[in-house]
């Protein structure tokens, strides 16, 4: 149980960008019982079934990140 409390503040990010997402947000964060947090996902879950998820990709770091970005200079040293 301690790890889910921890996670909540974890949340917002994963659940960024679906659509009427606020009241689901604020019941997984304000949760406080086992069942609660179990029930809550499951309902997200099925209120999203249809949803079609855009797939994005993370910024990269190193090398890779600045090859065909050169404004994106780093300022530090990354390995090979």
């Amino acid at each position: 149980m301690v790890g889910i409390l921890e996670m909540r503040r974890h949340y917002t990010n994963y659940l960024k960008g679906l659509p009427h997402i606020k009241e689901f947000r604020a019941q997984l964060v304000t949760c406080t019982t086992a069942q609660g947090l179990e029930e809550i996902p499951d309902a997200v879950a099925y209120q999203y079934k249809d949803h079609i998820f855009e797939r994005t990709m993370a910024p990269m770091a190193g090398k890779e990140a600045t090859a065909n970005h050169p404004e994106r200079e780093l300022t530090c040293d990354v390995p090979d």
